[in-house]
């Protein structure tokens, strides 16, 4: 099989993954689930993510868009507000 060569300086957005071999060998997942557990060891993976979208400003805008069986696509924002995507 191939290898797919990317060039970041040819991309129109700049990647967050700069170093693959680097991350794989450097991957634990007690730190990763150290980075994304409350303080009582429980992970709750949309709470975080919907926390760290707020941190970075994006509390207004749309955090979370989610498809629930047999119920109509739904969007949760930044402060909780649930609805319909627009």
């Amino acid at each position: 099989m191939d290898e797919i060569q990317k060039h970041p300086d040819r991309l129109p957005v700049a990647p967050h993954l700069h170093d693959y071999g680097a991350a794989v060998s450097g991957f634990s997942w007690a730190c990763a689930i150290a980075e994304v557990a409350t303080p009582d060891g429980h992970v709750n993976i949309a709470d975080r993510c919907v926390e760290r979208h707020v941190r970075a400003g994006r509390g207004s805008r749309t955090a979370i868009r989610f498809l629930a069986a047999g119920a109509p696509a739904g969007v949760v924002d930044g402060e909780g507000r649930g609805g319909r995507p627009s």
